[in-house]
């Protein structure tokens, strides 16, 4: 079974076992709803955890595991990785994307390939594809005035690159 990674965890908060979280995920009601069921995985070991609880706190997300009562139960779970089930991804609309669907598409500009999409970053404007071209890095922000396609089947992103951009 294929896993998506939903969050990290950054650092333990408080003496009461809750971890301060970093989210991957647009959906947090959903993924972080006390009772989901989530995969820790931490250097190379995996862990079923269960959800008690969370808040949001100065912009973050703090955690609760069932079990995980105090600050010494969490302290070492520092960098681990929050994931779910592949297949309880949404659907998204059309012409909308998960990030790691973009990652590795090869990238065209006047039918020309110029790279791949190297990284996704989630701008708080708009997301950015990072384009990995054989000369350097060029970063294209996600939208549709540079964004002219984009074919999952032929695993291509055709882009209009403005003078300036590449």
């Amino acid at each position: 079974m294929k896993l998506l990674s939903i969050g990290s965890i950054q650092k333990p908060f408080g003496i009461k076992g809750e971890v301060k979280v970093f989210l991957k995920t647009d959906f947090v009601k959903e993924r972080f709803k006390p009772g989901t069921e989530i995969t820790l995985e931490l250097n190379g070991k995996s862990q079923q955890l269960e959800i008690e609880s969370i808040r949001k706190h100065q912009g973050s997300l703090l955690v609760k595991f069932v079990g995980l009562d105090s600050l010494n139960d969490v302290e070492f779970y520092h960098k681990g990785d929050i994931l779910v089930p592949e297949v309880s991804r949404h659907e998204l609309p059309k012409d909308e994307f998960y990030f790691d669907e973009l990652v590795n598409l090869d990238v065209y500009s006047e039918d020309v390939k110029i790279g791949f999409v190297s990284e996704m970053i989630d701008n708080p404007a708009h997301p950015i594809m990072r384009v990995k071209t054989p000369e350097k890095d060029i970063l294209v922000p996600f939208r549709k005035v540079f964004v002219l396609k984009v074919d999952m089947e032929a695993k291509r992103i055709d882009v209009f690159l403005m003078e300036g951009l590449a």
